[in-house]
């Protein structure tokens, strides 16, 4: 992640650039629907929180691709209109039904190994805070 992070940095790509095209809709018109309910029933049991959460593992999915010399394909490929990507899954004959981001491979499965992968250090600060807050005097 820090890699994204410098790289966006250069690029001068601030969150609001992208994560309004993805949290307005709550990702619907960027991944897949089987993805978009499984976000959507964690974000009913554990809050709102999980929609940074579930950010964070979109663009690790996406990292490898995210690493383009100029800011105008950076911002193309965030909002899913990569016009090289969608060249390539047509002439592959791929089915598009789904978000704009199943052109670059993300779907369910993918994006929940990475979700999960940052379980660990996710539950110990959600735990914290959780502690903070709800019991402030311990």
């Amino acid at each position: 992640m820090p890699k994204i992070y410098f790289n966006f940095k250069q690029h001068q790509i601030v969150p609001s650039a992208y994560l309004n095209d993805w949290l307005l809709p709550l990702f619907l018109d960027h991944l897949p629907f089987e993805a978009c309910a499984r976000i959507w029933d964690v974000i009913v049991l554990e809050g709102d929180s999980f929609l940074y959460r579930a950010s964070l593992g979109i663009l690790a999915v996406l990292e490898p691709r995210l690493f383009f010399p100029d800011r105008k394909e950076l911002m193309e490929l965030l909002k899913g209109e990569n016009k090289p990507a969608l060249e390539v899954a047509k002439r592959e004959g791929r089915p598009l039904d789904g978000g704009k981001y199943e052109v670059y491979g993300v779907d369910e499965e993918t994006l929940w190994e990475r979700i999960d992968q940052m379980d660990d250090w996710w539950k110990e600060s959600t735990w914290t805070r959780l502690l903070s807050r709800e019991l402030p005097d311990i």
